[in-house]
């Protein structure tokens, strides 16, 4: 758990701000419920990961977020630099 704010918020405030929101969104959480896994995809979140997962499965899923993210910056969707 985060001290001031929860995931879900700060996930929210990542994608919609203009200069942040192409940068990918993982969830690393032990809320293991429908809802939770629900409200972090509407939150914008790429990824939604159990802290009980294995690490190659965590492994796994970070690098195709950042290979789905560099093939956008690629195409001249991602961040402006």
């Amino acid at each position: 758990m985060l001290p001031d704010l929860d995931g879900h918020k700060l996930c929210r405030m990542i994608k919609f701000n203009r200069e942040l929101k192409e940068i990918p969104v993982a969830m690393f959480t032990s809320r293991d419920t429908e809802e939770d896994a629900e409200l972090a995809q509407r939150c914008g979140a790429n990824a939604f990961i159990l802290k009980t997962t294995h690490f190659d499965i965590i492994l796994e899923t970070v690098k195709r977020l950042i290979q789905k993210s560099g093939s956008k910056e690629k195409d001249g969707g991602g961040p402006q630099t």
